[in-house]
């Protein structure tokens, strides 16, 4: 199956990603932590046979809370297996300076040496809510965080930082639609950007004038 979908979309994917967030013992992954291993190991060697040179990352969890995951990942050998190492970290009604990213970005890169080595950290999914009803205090605070984020995760090398959401899921009214669409730099029913909206744009010439 790993073979079929990396042949026919070979030329259209530009990294791949091994599953979304495994909580093992849960739903989104019923299996074992050595299950998630083999499955990265699999993708990784199958990918790198067909297109040496497309990314794989792994394993998407929120070091936040699935720090001791990791941890048992590194030291059966994940980063053999990986181009990088991909997080989601979500800190849910703490600013990025209170939830300790900085922390967070360090103690990775040195269980990382701990194990073998650095690897690139991929950053692919994360965000505040940006509703009145925020647990931040709302949309300016939503806008503040971002920017404060990237330039931490910059400061840290980041290598890849995916903002979750642009617009938010929409189209869906009820609560769990409204809370997933919360989290847009644009209000996904009024169609009107947020603070963040303006405030990524800033941050984004920041990272070209970093990267240069």
């Amino acid at each position: 199956y790993i073979r079929m979908v990396v042949k026919a979309k070979k030329n259209v994917v530009s990294a791949w990603e091994v599953w979304n967030e495994p909580y093992f013992g849960t739903a989104q992954w019923p299996g074992t932590v050595k299950q998630y291993f083999d499955l990265q190991k699999a993708v990784y060697q199958t990918v790198k046979k067909i297109t040496p040179n497309t990314p794989v990352v792994g394993p998407s969890l929120n070091p936040y809370k699935y720090m001791r995951y990791m941890k048992q990942l590194l030291k059966m050998g994940l980063l053999k297996y990986t181009d990088g190492i991909s997080i989601h970290p979500y800190s849910q009604s703490q600013s990025p300076e209170s939830a300790g990213m900085r922390t967070m970005l360090r103690t990775l890169k040195k269980l990382m040496r701990e194990n073998g080595g650095i690897k690139p950290i991929w950053n692919t999914e994360f965000g505040w809510r940006g509703d009145a009803n925020s647990p931040i205090g709302g949309p300016r605070n939503q806008a503040r965080f971002i920017v404060r984020s990237y330039l931490i995760q910059l400061a840290e090398n980041v290598r890849q930082v995916t903002y979750w959401t642009v617009w938010g899921y929409g189209g869906d009214k009820s609560t769990k639609g409204r809370w997933r669409s919360a989290f847009g730099m644009f209000n996904a029913y009024t169609k009107q950007p947020r603070p963040s909206a303006a405030a990524f744009r800033s941050e984004e010439h920041t990272s070209e004038l970093q990267s240069h």
